[in-house]
């Protein structure tokens, strides 16, 4: 994320598109849930256009650096799959397609996602792997409270909370409040402040498509409702954006005073001015 803002900050420097490429290729590698980041690198890349020059010409120029970018992401995780398809190919048994794919996604069947998803591409007698029995019948009030017990806090003797109501509202509260007050410095902010803040709020919401599809694609729905599936990604956007949106509070509280009292002075004024004596209104300034 650091360097995209330095490549919207910066279109023009070649360097921070080939490294937005080459870490999205060595994230790849190690995690597939990075399969989206091609698409947080366009929406840099339509970022700085529209940010800089606008047109054609604007085009043309961050067409070549997507290519750019993309040329790197190749370089930073051909090497793991090009090893993997080598030494664990079962193209002789099951022809290109199958026998590349395979070892590609089921990745010796340690995700039950992973193999659901093979099995339904190519069917259960073509894997190595057994697929997984129909998944388990979901309870998602459970897994909403799991999932939130799980991003706000680690587990103590079993248990994250108190009561089953702390994590919700906690959530309720400082979520509430974080994009109540995101939206209003949205309203108030010039335009290169809502690009920084549209490239974390992009950042943040990326993930939530293959969670989705894990959720209901997975056989056991806990391996998804897990904290650590939101903070690891999106941790540091998250942060940022929440606390823009409380940051919001005090300013906008200040402000508020500051009108009441100037609000006060005008109405003592008034009085004195018709010859009545000022009085005290119940907000603490009289004239």
């Amino acid at each position: 994320m650091l360097v995209g803002f330095r490549a919207l900050k910066q279109p023009g420097q070649w360097r921070w598109w080939l490294a937005l490429g080459g870490l999205a290729g060595l994230a790849l590698t190690a995690k597939y849930s990075a399969v989206l980041l091609p698409l947080e690198i366009i929406f840099i890349s339509w970022l700085a256009w529209r940010t800089t020059r606008p047109g054609p010409v604007g085009f043309q120029q961050e067409l070549k650096r997507l290519i750019g970018a993309g040329a790197a992401l190749v370089v930073g995780c051909s090497w793991w799959f090009g090893f993997m398809v080598w030494h664990f190919n079962t193209v002789a048994a099951k022809g290109w397609v199958v026998g590349i794919l395979e070892p590609l996604i089921v990745r010796g069947a340690a995700d039950s996602t992973a193999v659901s998803i093979a099995a339904f591409l190519f069917g259960e007698k073509d894997l190595s792997a057994e697929a997984p029995l129909a998944p388990l019948q979901r309870n998602y009030a459970e897994l909403t409270e799991a999932l939130l017990d799980s991003f706000w806090a680690g587990p103590v003797n079993g248990h994250y909370f108190g009561s089953s109501w702390l994590a919700p509202l906690f959530t309720l509260a400082a979520v509430g409040l974080g994009l109540t007050g995101l939206y209003f410095v949205w309203r108030r902010a010039e335009a290169t402040a809502k690009t920084w803040l549209a490239l974390l709020l992009f950042h943040v919401l990326l993930i939530t498509p293959l969670l989705a599809v894990r959720l209901f694609l997975s056989f056991d729905p806990r391996e998804v409702a897990q904290g650590r599936h939101l903070l690891m990604p999106g941790a540091s956007a998250l942060a940022i954006l929440l606390v823009c949106g409380w940051d919001y509070w005090p300013q906008n509280k200040s402000v508020f005073y500051r009108r009441a009292a100037a609000v006060e002075r005008d109405r003592s004024a008034c009085l004195g001015g018709c010859g009545l004596p000022p009085t005290d209104s119940g907000l603490g300034w009289t004239g």
